[in-house]
């Protein structure tokens, strides 16, 4: 449910966010001046050495012992810095992460849905009815849209409602741009 509402191919939970982000702590020193005085900057030292699991323990509400210091969750300000390629937002302890990456897969789905929407449009502006059943034909010199044709033709042909899809090398027709790649495509009512 939650992969469809938000248009992503998987969710996956993880009770460490670790895997999503980089955790550094860095010392609050308003807080920390008051409490420490002049050994403030000794703590300051032992709060950027943190660990990983260290700032999750801190995230979580206990205290760490450095050795020399107690060191409480007042005391940091802890940042997230999320992976390459992660987009990641935080809301106190939930973390949220999508991966902004665009594999080829994902790319040549993309050209096949945007083929779709090129064909929805000329369907309007012939002024086919809904439901009315169409045969496509796309002249491409592009690998890229031949790719996608062949490989999402039931999805094309299902959304579009095509009883057919022809791909040729040259036709008359529209000629209209798909993702950067030039088409012309003709469709008739079956």
């Amino acid at each position: 449910l939650i992969a469809d509402e938000l248009n992503v191919r998987t969710v996956k939970v993880h009770a460490d966010e670790g895997g999503l982000v980089d955790l550094t702590a860095k010392a609050d020193f308003k807080v920390l001046g008051p409490r420490y005085g002049a050994r403030t900057k000794e703590v300051a030292a032992a709060i950027a050495d943190l660990d990983h699991d260290a700032i999750v323990s801190l995230l979580d509400g206990r205290d760490v012992d450095t050795g020399d210091f107690s060191i409480q969750a007042s005391d940091v300000i802890v940042t997230r810095t999320p992976r390459p390629g992660t987009v990641v937002a935080t809301e106190d302890s939930l973390s949220v992460a999508l991966d902004c990456a665009i594999s080829d897969d994902l790319a040549t789905e993309g050209l096949a849905r945007e083929t779709v929407n090129r064909i929805q449009t000329l369907r309007k502006d012939a002024g086919l009815e809904v439901t009315d059943r169409i045969v496509v034909s796309i002249a491409t010199g592009s690998d890229r849209l031949r790719t996608a044709v062949d490989v999402h033709r039931e999805l094309i042909q299902g959304e579009v409602l095509a009883d057919t899809i022809e791909v040729k090398p040259s036709a008359d027709g529209n000629t209209v741009e798909i993702d950067g790649e030039p088409a012309t495509v003709t469709i008739t009512r079956s």
